[in-house]
């Protein structure tokens, strides 16, 4: 996120070079469920975009309209667990793909005001949320622009989602950090907040407070935002951006492991300024696997898009954005009147449904206008 102004910064060098939410990570939860989507034939089909338009893209593999390949004609194979389980939906709920969201119905929960214990905070962002055992957990980026590193990620605790107290500090770099996406795998707590050229991977001693730099993914000659992380069909897959507008994929068997591997197609998409920045966790719903991307084209934080990816291999991708998105953006002249761009849903079961967390931004006429974290409920369909 810029730290200081939420206009986006088109250079190239501008782009690399900012602080705040430029730099982001992961989030998911527990229990395997029982369904994947395994790639299809491993063929190269023609990319289009949203509108059904065909596009010779060469090496770069997109799909954005409805009547492209879809999960539905690939072959089911279950090889693995999928992980994160939570915020997985039973199979006759309606996964959070834009058509049913009121973002102006989302109340703000967590301020920068609220944080005790970094000095005078302008604001909090990238929220991911965790439950367990009945408490809710959220994490996410602190910014002090004053302070160094400026932004460390922080911790807030819930009995319910809705109420929220502010913590502590839980992870605190070097450098600044922020999107801290979480998730549980094999007894283990993981984060991964990224920072400059490296998508580095933490694992909790104690969660939710302690946790352990193991290593890095992807260390990389450019500036890997806001990365997720989910384990499909077998296999761990890492969804990053470059420059903004084109979508970078890696894969690993071992979620532990160093240097996992590129897509064969890197970058898998590209020229997608409105959706190739990841914007939130990733969801597999009754097989299908859904990705929140940012829409950047015209200002930093202008919506969350939400896409279905249709095919993934180690050698093969598409894509398409689903009925009802944008998921999110700018709404009321509230707390997020001039934008949101992060989306963290989480099901509760089908009497009760999504509880998301969210983050919005103001029209900034000061430094006192920068983004707040809130929450929105969407009820079952």
């Amino acid at each position: 996120m810029n730290c200081t102004r939420r206009r986006f910064l088109y250079s190239t060098a501008l782009i690399a070079g900012s602080a705040g939410c430029q730099q982001s990570g992961t989030d998911f939860a527990s229990t395997p469920s029982t369904d994947t989507v395994a790639p299809t034939d491993g063929s190269t089909p023609n990319s289009t975009d949203r509108f059904g338009t065909s596009t010779q893209t060469g090496s770069v593999v997109k799909t954005a309209d409805s009547g492209t390949k879809t999960a539905a004609n690939a072959v089911s194979s279950y090889t693995g667990e999928t992980i994160p389980h939570l915020p997985h939906a039973s199979v006759t709920a309606a996964p959070p793909t834009g058509q049913r969201v009121q973002p102006s119905a989302a109340q703000p929960v967590l301020s920068g005001s609220d944080v005790t214990d970094y000095g005078d905070v302008e604001y909090v962002a990238d929220p991911f949320l965790f439950v367990e055992s009945g408490e809710w957990h959220m994490f996410f980026e602190i910014l002090n622009s004053d302070r160094e590193p400026d932004a460390p990620i922080g911790h807030a605790t819930s009995p319910d989602g809705l109420t929220w107290t502010y913590d502590q500090v839980v992870l605190e770099k070097q450098y600044h950090t922020s999107f801290p996406l979480v998730w549980k795998y094999k007894g283990s707590y993981y984060m991964c907040p990224p920072t400059g050229q490296k998508v580095e991977l933490y694992k909790a001693d104690r969660f939710p407070t302690d946790w352990t730099h193991i290593g890095n993914a992807i260390d990389v000659d450019y500036y890997p935002h806001d990365p997720t992380f989910i384990r499909y069909d077998g296999r761990w897959w890492l969804f990053t951006d470059r420059g903004n507008e084109q979508v970078m994929i890696y894969h690993s068997t071992d979620l532990e492991r160093e240097g996992w591997t590129p897509h064969e197609r890197n970058p898998v998409v590209t020229d997608r300024r409105d959706a190739a920045r990841q914007g939130g966790r990733p969801i597999v719903h009754d097989g299908r696997l859904f990705l929140y991307f940012q829409d950047l084209v015209e200002n930093y934080g202008d919506a969350v898009r939400c896409c279905e990816v249709t095919e993934l291999s180690p050698s093969t991708y598409t894509d398409r954005e689903v009925a009802g998105s944008p998921v999110l953006e700018e709404f009321g002249t509230g707390w997020a009147n001039n934008g949101m761009h992060t989306f963290d849903p989480w099901w509760r079961g089908p009497e009760k449904g999504w509880r998301c967390a969210v983050d919005g931004v103001r029209a900034q006429e000061s430094l006192d206008d920068q983004w707040t974290i809130g929450i929105i409920d969407l009820p079952p369909v």
